[in-house]
């Protein structure tokens, strides 16, 4: 699944059937998905301080406003042109709005709307901790994803095989948008989580809180220098080197060795039994052929 930020986006008006209050929301939805309404006031309400401090937000910020979408039409509305397919929710940083796809079109809505929430709200702490005009896209959905525990596993995958492939994408290439074909969307999601991953394992925490607080006056190749002492181009390349020693890469480079390794015995004992069928025939015509003779 994926999710998307709508940085300052014009936002369609539509009237909920019915609107449910919590601390930190109002929730907005038809009747009939009252019980799912419920379960997403719980998350926002659930996760709001601890999502605050991961980005150094203030928890006493003003509520955001989540809309569970009545139907799939009302929710391309807000999806825009994006392949809505492949979208969970979106968010408005600057309208401080959530969006989430109807309940029943949903895999596991527990689940995705428990991970979408944090994901979603992630953003719009972000907007409001930072300057999100000085953040790439790539370290706006890291950090999300971080926060939101999304494809811890996948991602590792994901990677390896673009290591493999020697497909991945480089980070200043991910600065304002994603790549709009599916399987390239995923790895841009996934390098995202393991580029914000390597800050944090490597720098620590801090690190990156005073990324996040230096890019509202600073541009972000002042504020990365300035906090973990590297530019994009040898964060990227270090990262990438790291996932290369991964526990994953290296499964999947045994793998790929032993997959090469079993095609060639393969292809010699073919050829070595073919050899041997040939000189088998050759055996026998020239025992028919002195036969003949005799």
């Amino acid at each position: 699944m994926l999710f998307l930020l709508v940085s300052g986006a014009a936002v369609p008006h539509t009237v909920a059937a019915a609107v449910l209050e919590g601390e930190h929301c109002s929730i907005e939805f038809d009747n009939a998905d009252r019980e799912s309404a419920e379960l997403v006031r719980g998350f926002v309400d659930g996760s709001w301080d601890e999502v605050a401090r991961s980005v150094g937000a203030d928890t006493q910020i003003a509520p955001v406003r989540v809309k569970i979408a009545g139907s799939l039409a009302q929710f391309r509305e807000f999806a825009g042109g994006h392949d809505e397919r492949w979208i969970v929710g979106l968010a408005s940083g600057s309208g401080s709005l959530i969006v989430l796809k109807p309940p029943r079109l949903v895999r596991d809505p527990l689940k995705s709307f428990r991970q979408t929430v944090r994901h979603e709200l992630t953003h719009i702490m972000l907007s409001r901790a930072s300057n999100l005009q000085n953040m790439p896209r790539w370290l706006n959905e890291g950090i999300a994803m971080r926060v939101s525990g999304e494809m811890t596993k996948t991602s590792e995958w994901i990677i390896g095989r673009a290591v493999l492939r020697r497909a991945v994408i480089p980070l200043d290439e991910l600065d304002e948008r994603f790549p709009a074909a599916h399987e390239r969307a995923s790895l841009a999601y996934a390098e995202s989580l393991k580029a914000v991953n390597y800050i944090v394992d490597n720098y620590g925490d801090e690190a990156l809180l005073k990324l996040i607080r230096s890019l509202r006056d600073e541009d972000f190749d002042t504020a990365l220098a300035a906090t973990i002492g590297l530019d994009i181009h040898t964060l990227s390349g270090r990262w990438v080197k790291s996932v290369r020693k991964s526990p994953y890469v290296v499964t999947l480079i045994a793998g790929s060795f032993s997959l090469w390794l079993m095609t060639v015995v393969a292809i010699v004992a073919f050829l070595r039994k073919r050899k041997l069928a040939r000189r088998k025939r050759w055996e026998w015509e020239m025992e028919e052929l002195l036969g003949d003779d005799l």
